[in-house]
């Protein structure tokens, strides 16, 4: 059991970071990156090879996890803009802004504590072999580390996320 945690543990701060570090729907240069690259979640169940049943679950658990990330989420966002509303008043609130700093890092734990407790559920449905093929996919994701593919992108020549973007909106007035 040491073993698994010793490797699991890793894998699923690997899959918080990278949860944690995309970009709200319209909020960022990266937005619709994973989704031209392949999505590394979508890649990885297709190798696990899922029975019907498994596939279920996993769709249940998914929808499940998202209701929850939506709202905490949300909470985040709420939050945020109380605390630029603290920031821009006239006087500022010391304690007032700490205490809206803290409630924005204890819904951001939240957040990841949740995935985390999604990332064992799903580990515990697989069969032994499955696992197996989930950690192996997570170390091969840990080996490039995380935004490996967005690093790679941002240094070749004139090939930059602007670039991109700007390419994507000239293919799309076209």
């Amino acid at each position: 059991m040491k073993t698994a945690s010793g490797v699991l543990i890793p894998m699923i701060v690997l899959a918080v970071s990278i949860a944690a570090a995309q970009p709200e729907p319209g909020q960022g240069p990266g937005e619709g990156m994973m989704h031209r690259q392949g999505d590394p979640g979508q890649m990885m169940m297709e190798r696990l090879k899922l029975t019907d049943q498994q596939k279920a679950d996993m769709q249940k658990m998914r929808a499940d996890m998202e209701r929850s990330m939506v709202k905490t989420q949300s909470a985040i966002h709420l939050a945020r803009i109380d605390l630029r509303q603290l920031v821009a008043a006239e006087k500022l609130d010391r304690t007032a802004i700490e205490k809206k700093v803290r409630e924005i890092s204890n819904l951001q734990q939240e957040a990841k504590s949740a995935l985390i407790d999604h990332l064992f559920s799903v580990y515990a449905m697989l069969t032994p072999e499955q696992q197996k093929t989930f950690k192996q996919h997570m170390m091969s994701l840990l080996e490039d580390g995380p935004g490996q593919a967005m690093r790679q992108r941002m240094q070749r020549p004139g090939r930059g996320m602007m670039h991109e973007r700007m390419n994507e909106h000239e293919d799309d007035s076209r």
